[in-house]
């Protein structure tokens, strides 16, 4: 995230040298090294990170090229109908022509001459685009590219260690909910497990509001096991069938076999849901404030895991969905229990 602000200091640096510069920034490989994740500055304007595929236009191609003859460092001219063509491409892809377009903007014109200057890294390389050729400089761009390899290598370094961390503690969260779901001995020991559940996926920094279990023998109507950190709530809720996308997504995926839901409801239907749960389920003991903050919350964003007897739901009331490594890791609880 923080590579186009690394970029933009480049740039600076490099005009701070002395050098024409048009454009500086970082290229790290993927998709085995045939696309780049590109982070620029171009005449110091900030631009976000984008990808570019390196096997479509001609200019790009030789890019891989060179690294695949192994070659360390790479410059090419280019000009004329092919600069046209290189930046016609360019526009095609997903982001680029914004970025072009706040860049030209910005009173920065794309050039109509300019030369790429590649040093390669283990990881990916640095791009210099200048207005002129600058030879003089070739050594200069490599140390820079030397210097940014021993960062980024230890970057990445941190990086695992902080994923292995992180694992580490999702397994000790997970044995966790796995012991206290081994020792229940009926269904109304639930309201323990989901309790222990929701206990865990705060303490693994989870964004949430409520945590659920839902037995699936009580469909269409709900039998639901609820936990909110720091309320205490009834140890079980049987909430009556109503035409609401929350019933109806859970109920006939379920039927349909599928794993798991991610939904998000505006304000509207988020009240229409608790309005109903409040006037006719034993939540009408809610107390009043608590009522009146989830009715004035934005919405609803839930993730809800589908098993054979059960279902486990997370959800927040901001409105904001759960990333793909938070519904690995709520699918993963899932499993456990």
């Amino acid at each position: 995230d923080e590579l186009p602000q690394a970029a933009n200091l480049l740039f600076q640096q490099v005009q701070a040298l002395g050098m024409p510069a048009w454009s500086a920034g970082y290229c790290t490989w993927e998709n085995n090294k045939k696309a780049i994740t590109l982070s620029m500055s171009s005449e110091g304007v900030l631009q976000p990170s984008l990808r570019m595929p390196l096997t479509e236009d001609p200019s790009l191609i030789h890019f891989l090229e060179a690294h695949e003859r192994g070659e360390t460092f790479f410059f090419l001219f280019l000009g004329g109908e092919e600069l046209k063509s290189h930046y016609a491409y360019l526009r095609t892809l997903p982001g680029v022509k914004e970025t072009l377009d706040d860049i030209e903007k910005a009173g920065f014109p794309v050039p109509t001459f300019q030369i790429f200057h590649l040093a390669y890294f283990s990881e990916g390389f640095l791009l210099f685009i200048t207005y002129e050729p600058v030879p003089e400089a070739h050594d200069i761009f490599k140390r820079f590219a030397a210097v940014f390899e021993q960062t980024y290598t230890r970057f990445l370094d941190l990086q695992k260690a902080e994923a292995q961390a992180r694992e580490a503690m999702i397994e000790a969260a997970l044995e966790r909910v796995r012991s206290r779901s081994m020792a229940m001995h009926s269904s109304y020991e639930l309201e323990q497990v989901i309790k222990v559940l929701t206990d865990q996926l705060l303490l693994l920094g989870f964004h949430f509001h409520t945590a659920n279990f839902i037995t699936n023998e009580s469909m269409p109507d709900w039998e639901i096991w609820i936990s909110s950190p720091g309320l205490k709530m009834p140890p079980k809720i049987h909430v009556p069938y109503i035409d609401h996308p929350l019933f109806n997504e859970r109920n006939n995926d379920l039927l349909k076999g599928r794993d798991m839901i991610t939904a998000v409801l505006d304000k509207k239907e988020k009240n229409r849901f608790f309005r109903h749960m409040f006037t006719n389920t034993a939540a009408s003991s809610t107390p009043e404030e608590r009522k009146a903050w989830v009715l004035d919350q934005r919405g609803i964003a839930i993730t809800t895991v589908l098993m054979k007897t059960i279902s486990l739901s997370v959800l927040n009331y901001d409105a904001i969905p759960y990333t793909a490594g938070e519904n690995e890791v709520i699918k993963r609880m899932a499993r456990v229990f």
